[in-house]
């Protein structure tokens, strides 16, 4: 039999993988991720990506005649923001590579190593697109219904980020205090919004704690960013972001509207004047960059019963399943399943960037203990580590209208 090692493991993997399919596979599964976080000019360097950002600061120009002197010069105030990416990683464990080699046949087990990296990256894509519509804080979900000490089946305020299998902490509302760790849910009812976990929560846990991914936040330890910053925290219209207060600031301030309604063309009309006013470019002028981005359900909504349908498709046939089909005033709809079912974010999506390393979106990490691939060669179990670089950035909040407390749109 053929001695394995990290060395002869590698080597071939990396004969048979290429890192460019994995990214290629990220924006295959979720386009939304390259349709709307653009790659823009961000740089790394130091603690974390810089990027230049313009404060506020005042305008001078006016009409004047031939013999009048030029507008008073103004000063504009420009400086460097540093966000410090955040590290997703992802583990798979294979065995039978001695199997393979021994049998002639190592691509057997090159092509189970090729699955279940794909697997994992779907996974990671797939929480990672939930993230995009988060506050960066990593908090899942809410509990609705209060544990007793014996039930291990819940109300939750949202199941859109939960999935079985899922291995999670239930932490106190002070964000510090673990009532369980490491618990599996087993279940979860998307129309109920119930979720079912493998042994029961904790008596001491109660209605308003938090559910995060399983380690992610420290016992013991205040809140702090657990995830890149999301669209609910990018998107606000008080506070601060980067360092910058949005109240001295106004281009880093989002306009925010409580709709309580369903999505509807009133709603989108005042979003595109809002973002005119605000920014002083027409919609026309954000032609490829302007788009709508919201739950397939609201889209749905919108236009099979709010909008007779042949005005905008020219034709009784309309795929909304393909949302780059669906416009409004020729501003395009883009479409995710993580998104919010009661929110929709309106703007100019070129103003957001995804922050990456030089190395890709999404890599077999080589620099994780010294290497990715871990071989036990006595039991012939390697473990492959994937990890991400990431950070979101909305460069310019005022180019959006950010729209809560849509009815929500039933899954």
């Amino acid at each position: 039999m053929a001695t394995i090692t990290s060395q002869s493991l590698g080597e071939l993997l990396k004969r048979l993988y290429a890192s460019w399919e994995i990214e290629q596979l990220v924006n295959l599964t979720y386009p939304i991720l390259a349709d709307c976080a653009k790659k823009g000019s961000a740089q790394l360097g130091g603690s974390g990506f810089c990027f230049p950002v313009r404060l506020r600061a005042a305008e001078g120009h006016a009409y004047i005649t031939e013999s009048q002197d030029l507008p008073p010069g103004q000063e504009t105030l420009v400086k460097q923001a540093v966000v410090t990416p955040t590290i997703q990683a992802g583990v798979v464990q294979l065995s039978g590579l001695s199997m393979s080699v021994s049998s002639g046949n190592a691509m057997a087990f090159a092509k189970a190593f090729d699955e279940n990296v794909q697997q994992t990256i779907e996974a990671m894509s797939a929480y990672k697109e939930g993230a995009f519509f988060r506050d960066s804080t990593g908090q899942l979900a809410t509990f609705v219904t209060d544990p007793d000490g014996a039930l291990t089946t819940f109300t939750m305020s949202d199941v859109g980020h939960l999935r079985e299998g899922m291995v999670v902490d239930v932490v106190d509302t002070n964000l510090s205090t673990h009532h369980n760790d490491a618990v599996t849910i087993t279940g979860v009812d998307w129309v109920n919004k119930t979720i079912t976990t493998d042994v029961p929560i904790a008596a001491a846990a109660a209605a308003g704690d938090f559910i995060y991914l399983a380690g992610s936040q420290v016992a013991g330890t205040a809140a702090t960013a657990k995830e890149p910053l999301g669209l609910e925290a990018s998107l606000l219209g008080t506070g601060t972001y980067l360092g910058i207060d949005r109240s001295v600031d106004s281009n880093w301030q989002a306009s925010v509207q409580a709709a309580n309604a369903f999505l509807d063309e009133t709603l989108l009309l005042q979003a595109r004047t809002r973002i005119t006013q605000s920014t002083g470019i027409p919609i026309q002028a954000m032609a490829g960059r302007f788009a709508v981005v919201t739950h397939p359900m609201q889209c749905d909504i919108l236009f099979k019963l709010a909008i007779p349908r042949i005005r905008y498709s020219g034709n009784d046939r309309f795929d909304l399943g393909n949302s780059d089909n669906v416009y409004f005033g020729n501003v395009p709809f883009k479409t995710s399943y993580n998104a919010p079912t009661d929110k929709a974010y309106v703007g100019d999506w070129q103003c957001s960037q995804t922050l990456f390393t030089p190395n890709g979106e999404l890599h077999i990490d080589t620099e994780y203990n010294g290497s990715a691939l871990k071989w036990v060669a006595t039991k012939d179990v390697g473990l492959v580590f994937v990890k991400e670089y990431c950070q979101f950035v909305v460069k310019r909040p005022n180019a959006f209208v950010r729209f809560t407390n849509l009815t929500e749109a039933a899954r």
